[in-house]
């Protein structure tokens, strides 16, 4: 019992993030990759602008992928095969060529870097304790009726402890609660809802430990309970129908009937029934008043060795063997909706990561003269998440290493390079040639694109000579730079 106690306070101290009570749409919804502005497309849009060839057509500027709203005005990148780095957003097949800072891009990176972990934790999270027995109980008032009729002992023992876990994991979050055991009389843990505090749980794991498996059952015991649910002068959200599945089939039709009239939500959770008709039953069942439906068996036993206690008359040591009993969805039953959202979800940032990592390390042979200074959007620092908005460390728990590496002059582009980067020019002696447009600027073809450069009769002479406005500075890069600072 007081093991027990101790996994609701060691719970509530969780992550908030990781461990709130919504379902896998509605949590996206706040974490996502789309509400947080680090899906593909936003990505793409912030570090570089798209490649377009031919000419523009006559459309609203709204309407024109050619239109770049950061820049204003419209692109198109005719020559610039190997001047940018270039990523492809793989769903629609547009190709953007990469003009951000690198640093830039460090912090996206780190920012998706820290998505990913919060999905992985979010996937452990459903997948483990009572939420891949029970799914993820989302109301904060709720009936559950215990619908258990094994005569095995072990499936029965199983069945109450699971039920520990989920009064100690999830219904310890709840406000209102009530237990009904449907037998021949039904059992209640109370005539009304009660509300959720440490005496009541205290009293539901003892009230389920005296749960008793050969009670007296009829076929019609489980509807005659969801009929006196309606008796309930406390308003709730839903009923929640735990069965194994075998009592339900005894009486399909009337239990039915019964549940077309029901005023609240019916969410059904199938308890280790392999029939695969039976649980069909059971999931088209809970469709009739808009209700979710989990199914969870034990398909799995995994042995555990472990030696025994040294015998000293045989003088030798014996190994044990145990089984470890794993559950999910029974065979022939897809995955839970809920797991396969946050998947998706998991796979996506985890290939826009390795995106990114390959711009990194192709990012470095950009010119320095392609980086748009100008572009607010393209050359400030990504926007820091706040703490609380993914769900990481909070700054009071952070070591001064992490915390640095957000809010740090480094992190924040404020080191001294950074400040002169944008009254600073390249330093260059001798004849260099000028790029002017090509002549066909609606020729698509790669070949002739190349051969479609042409170049100023003369070339343009660029002696970089300091004048009394001009400070000369070895760059981190040992290049030297011309910075032109005017004094007010």
């Amino acid at each position: 019992m007081h093991e027990e106690l101790n996994k609701i306070e060691s719970f509530l101290k969780g992550d908030s993030a990781v461990n709130r009570q919504l379902s896998s749409k509605a949590w996206l919804n706040i974490y996502g990759l789309n509400t947080n502005k680090i899906d593909r497309s936003s990505v793409l849009q912030n570090i570089g602008f798209p490649v377009r060839g031919g000419k523009l057509k006559l459309m609203k500027i709204s309407d024109s992928k050619e239109y770049h709203h950061s820049l204003g005005k419209y692109i198109k990148s005719c020559y610039g095969d190997n001047l940018f780095v270039r990523m492809t957003n793989d769903r629609t097949g547009d190709v953007y060529n990469v003009i951000a800072k690198k640093g830039y891009i460090k912090q996206l990176k780190m920012k998706i870097m820290q998505a990913v972990d919060l999905y992985r934790n979010r996937l452990t999270w459903l997948t483990s304790g009572s939420r891949s027995i029970f799914g993820v109980i989302q109301e904060r008032s709720a009936v559950f009726l215990l619908d258990i009729k094994t005569q095995s002992l072990e499936i029965f023992s199983n069945f109450v402890n699971s039920l520990g876990y989920l009064i100690s994991e999830q219904v310890a979050n709840m406000m209102m609660v009530n237990m009904i055991r449907c037998q021949d009389e039904p059992y209640f843990f109370s005539e009304e809802l009660v509300s959720v505090d440490t005496s009541t749980l205290k009293n539901l794991l003892e009230w389920i430990n005296k749960l008793e498996r050969l009670s007296p059952f009829s076929s019609n015991c489980t509807t005659d309970c969801i009929l006196r649910i309606g008796q309930f002068k406390k308003s709730f959200e839903s009923v929640y129908l735990i069965t194994e599945g075998e009592s339900t089939m005894t009486s399909p039709q009337l239990l039915e009937n019964i549940v077309k009239n029901m005023k609240h939500p019916l969410h059904i959770v199938s308890y280790c029934c392999e029939d695969m008709k039976t649980i069909d039953y059971l999931h088209n069942l809970c469709t009739y008043t808009g209700g979710r439906f989990h199914a969870y068996c034990i398909n799995t036993h995994i042995p555990l060795y472990s030696p025994s206690c040294w015998d000293v008359e045989q003088f030798q040591q014996t190994i044990r063997v145990n089984k470890v009993e794993c559950g999910g969805p029974p065979k022939g039953w897809g995955q839970h909706e809920d797991c396969v959202l946050i998947f998706e979800e998991l796979e996506e940032a985890r290939s826009l990561l390795q995106r990114i990592e390959e711009v990194l390390h192709d990012v470095d042979r950009i010119p320095d003269e392609v980086l748009k200074d100008s572009n607010s959007e393209c050359s400030q620092p990504a926007p820091i998440t706040s703490s609380c908005e993914f769900g990481w460390k909070r700054e009071e728990y952070m070591s001064s290493k992490e915390w640095l590496s957000i809010y740090g002059l480094k992190a924040q582009h404020l080191d001294f390079y950074d400040l002169l980067v944008s009254v600073s020019f390249k330093h260059c002696d001798g004849v260099v040639n000028v790029l002017k447009p090509p002549l066909n600027v609606s020729n698509n073809d790669a070949m002739e694109r190349e051969c479609n450069k042409i170049y100023d009769d003369f070339g343009k002479s660029n002696h970089s000579e300091p004048n009394s406005n001009d400070s000369s500075q070895i760059w981190s890069s040992s290049a030297v730079r011309h910075n032109n600072i005017t004094y007010c």
